[in-house]
Order: C-alpha cells, then sequence, then structure tokens
C-alpha cells in the first residue's frame, strides 16, 4: 500500500480507519459481509464502500463526518485532531463517550499519534489489529479470524 492510501487510514479523530469493518470487508472482498452489513443497514454494498476516512471514497456512514466539517472551516491548516490547538473539544469527548465501543479509543490515539507522530502512530496500529495467529488484518468487532484464531476483544 503506498505511504498516500496508508495515511488515509488515519481517521481526523483519532480512530483506524484499517480496523473499520466496512473497510475491511471491501477491501478483504468479503461479498457475504458487504451484503449482510448492507442489507442490516438499508443501503446498496456500493454505499459501504470506503478507502479510509481522509479518501475521496467514503462510505455511507462517514460521508457526513462532523470533524471533516470542522476541518473545512478551519484556516490554521489542521489537518487531524491532535494538530488542533482547541483539542480536547466537545466534539471529540462527546464522540468518544456516546456508546460506540471503538470510540473510546480515540482520545488515546489522538494522544499517541502527538506524542510519536502519524506514521509510527500507523506502524502501531497496523500491528495490533492483525491476528496474532496468521497475522491477517482484522476488523474491531471480529471475535475469530479467517484461520480460525479466536480474537481477544478489546473493550469487554
Amino acid at each position: 500500500m503506498s505511504e498516500k492510501a496508508r495515511s488515509r487510514l488515519a481517521a481526523i479523530c483519532g480512530l483506524y480507519c484499517g480496523a473499520c469493518s466496512l473497510y475491511r470487508a471491501w477491501h478483504d472482498a468479503d461479498t457475504e459481509a458487504i451484503e449482510r452489513m448492507a442489507k442490516d443497514r438499508g443501503v446498496t454494498p456500493e454505499d459501504l464502500r470506503c478507502d479510509g476516512c481522509r479518501s475521496d471514497v467514503l462510505s455511507y456512514w462517514c460521508r457526513d463526518c462532523g470533524f471533516k466539517r470542522c476541518l473545512a472551516r478551519r484556516t490554521d491548516g489542521v489537518r487531524l485532531c491532535y494538530e488542533c490547538a482547541d483539542y480536547p473539544c466537545r466534539m471529540i469527548t462527546g464522540f468518544r463517550n456516546d456508546g460506540r465501543k471503538h470510540h473510546l479509543d480515540v482520545l488515546e490515539n489522538v494522544r499517541r499519534q502527538k506524542e510519536i507522530g502519524l506514521e509510527a502512530w500507523l506502524d502501531e496500529q497496523e500491528a495490533d489489529w492483525r491476528c496474532p495467529e496468521c497475522g491477517a488484518p482484522i476488523h474491531w468487532y471480529q471475535r475469530k479470524c479467517r484461520c480460525g484464531a479466536k480474537l481477544r476483544q478489546r473493550w469487554e
């Protein structure tokens, strides 16, 4: 994966898009998961296609992102929350506390991005979101790898 494509996996808010179930389904060509998620959400499979938060190809879920709107209003060149003088703001703390378990990581992720830099953080995330048995990329809520290995549940 090119560095440009890889950098798109660092969401503005601190999420790692490479572990998103929508992203993983498309990039792992898991048509069964794509069709199931589309049916569950009442959208077309194409509505789920995403190449990461900072790409031009966004799932229906990510197209109207408050963090993207916030950046669009800024004139100071901020690209990610960790670069913002207003961090942590009400938007990101509300996002972190909205009940979606994978959002619980955003404040720590933003802190870590600032501490070690975006490229090193992406390296950590890539390594963290892999099956410990076979090394395949995994998503936030995956319980079992395609290889059959049981995966730890981060937020339980």
